[in-house]
């Protein structure tokens, strides 16, 4: 057997490295691929997950306005009442919600419904039989300083008055959430 020359050796050698230095180069390059991949599919689910977080944000808020339409019909400060019993659901008494409208802008009566209305607008109109000079009545007005949107609840109502001509009208119960 004869011993390979200096030479050689030292050619075998330098190709060794360049391999290896080309295999280490590959894996590198594999490697930050898979990282860019990776940092592609980690923004994708997060904004996946931000849309799925807004709309859950805004069914939340729509269904808080409806809760309020809710809780309105069933404050007793606003209901038909004859002789201390309520007469049927969905009855507003237009006496007692141009009281509240008279006093909406009291901080007394913001502060008293506030746990229950939070920070929205609760009016009421009256849509028939027209009434040209009618404004919309507002039960209570608490709204946000820095909003960024509003989502809009409008029930239809019956609005009756029984004190001076015993008569009903249709009307709208509208209810602003403010985010």
């Amino acid at each position: 057997m004869t011993m390979p020359s200096e030479e050689a050796v030292l050619k075998y050698t330098d190709m060794k490295t360049k391999k290896s230095q080309m295999q280490m180069g590959e894996n590198v390059i594999i490697i930050f691929i898979f990282f860019i991949l990776l940092i592609f599919a980690v923004v994708f689910f997060m904004k996946i997950q931000g849309a799925k977080t807004k709309q859950r944000i805004d069914i939340d808020i729509t269904g808080r306005g409806l809760q309020i339409a809710q809780k309105v019909a069933f404050l007793p400060e606003v209901q038909c009442t004859k002789d201390n019993a309520e007469i049927f659901s969905g009855c507003y008494d237009e006496f007692s919600i141009r009281a509240l409208d008279a006093i909406s802008g009291t901080k007394a009566q913001r502060d008293y419904y506030y746990d229950v209305f939070g920070f929205s607008t609760v009016s009421v109109r009256k849509i028939f039989p027209i009434d040209i000079e009618q404004k919309p009545l507002v039960l209570y007005n608490n709204t946000l300083g820095n909003y960024t949107s509003i989502i809009v609840s409008n029930v239809p109502i019956s609005l009756c008055n029984f004190l001076e001509d015993r008569r009903c009208s249709f009307g709208v119960l509208k209810v602003e959430v403010y985010t």
